[in-house]
């Protein structure tokens, strides 16, 4: 009967140390976008040249963070239906 709650424990701690991970990673994600977003149209005004390349640039970055999301939240997704919200 103890190795049961042995192994309920150790279960416990998996389930513990892994939305430990994913508060982690979320707090990374955020930050990420927070120091990203606002340096984006002094990024966008520092570009000399036609206003094609601005554009351009602006669509690299917006395509390159739908790219992350789109790798990124079904990972999440399966993590949070196995371990809940």
């Amino acid at each position: 009967m103890s190795s049961v709650g042995a192994v309920t424990e150790d279960k416990d701690q998996d389930a513990d140390d892994t939305a430990q991970a994913v508060c982690v990673a979320t707090g990374m994600l955020l930050t990420a976008v927070t120091l990203v977003v606002p340096t984006r149209p002094m990024v966008i005004l520092g570009i000399k040249g036609p206003g094609e390349s601005a554009a351009r640039i602006m669509g690299l970055m917006s395509a390159s963070g739908a790219a992350v999301e789109l790798l990124v939240n079904p990972v999440f997704g399966k993590v949070c239906d196995h371990y809940g919200r």
